[in-house]
């Protein structure tokens, strides 16, 4: 069910109707911000053991389609399904002071991206 945004940016990309199947807010990270700490840490090995989260942008579902409907206004996107109730105050901890300069990539630039890469592909 979670999948639900990058859902909605490939119904965006394609012209085609999508309706996310829950409502709720949600910390969102795009792909590139999940991979970069991994890449990272095997670089810079950091001491000890760490446990980090990725709590990403926290933002409801209307955010969401707000953010695709900036890249395609005439986006058939929807908001329709039960509440999900997500955890929304998770701190990443110490993750950012122990892989410093990682990617942070804004809910509007990772849909604006998602979209891309949706149209780019066959």
């Amino acid at each position: 069910m979670t999948a639900g945004p990058s859902l909605a940016c490939r119904a965006a990309a394609r012209g085609e109707t999508y309706i996310i199947p829950y409502i709720g807010t949600a910390g969102l990270v795009f792909v590139d911000d999940v991979v970069a700490p991994y890449y990272a840490a095997l670089r810079r090995e950091p001491h000890g053991a760490h446990v980090f989260n990725l709590p990403g942008e926290v933002v409801s579902n209307d955010d969401v389609v707000a953010a695709v409907r900036d890249v395609v206004p005439d986006a058939k996107i929807g908001i329709d399904g039960p509440v999900l109730p997500f955890a929304e105050d998770v701190g990443e901890g110490d993750l950012r002071r122990a892989l410093p300069g990682l990617p942070l990539t804004s809910l509007r630039d990772g849909i604006r991206r998602t979209i891309e890469l949706y149209r780019a592909a066959p």
